[in-house]
């Protein structure tokens, strides 16, 4: 029910312990594939969990473990003027959040 309800009232997918998930889309709303999204844990250094957003611009990262908060981010490769280049995206929410709770963090480029 819970569900329905943010699908009705466009609240979004709700958050789940032990994940984080979301969607990536460029400006115009279109959804972005193969960004690189990182969770990285807060308490353990170089302790990262990544997933690829795909064809419909969605991604799911477990970040049950460790334990601890974690924080996102994402990139997106793309060439111009035949030049490869990375650039950054930020969340729609930037706040770390624990693993054990789960966070639903969306990127726009």
């Amino acid at each position: 029910m819970a569900l329905l309800a943010s699908i009705l009232i466009g609240a979004g997918p709700a958050k789940e312990p032990g994940v984080m998930k979301g969607r990536v889309l460029d400006s115009a709303g279109q959804p972005l594939a193969g960004v690189e999204v990182v969770a990285d844990n807060t308490l353990f250094y170089n302790t990262n969990a990544i997933g690829v957003s795909d064809a419909k611009g969605f991604y799911r990262i477990d970040v049950s473990r460790p334990k601890g908060t974690w924080n996102a981010t994402a990139q997106i490769k793309r060439q111009v003027s035949g030049k490869p280049f990375t650039f950054d995206l930020h969340p729609d929410n930037s706040q770390v959040f624990a693993g054990t709770d789960g966070a639903v963090r969306n990127f726009t480029w």
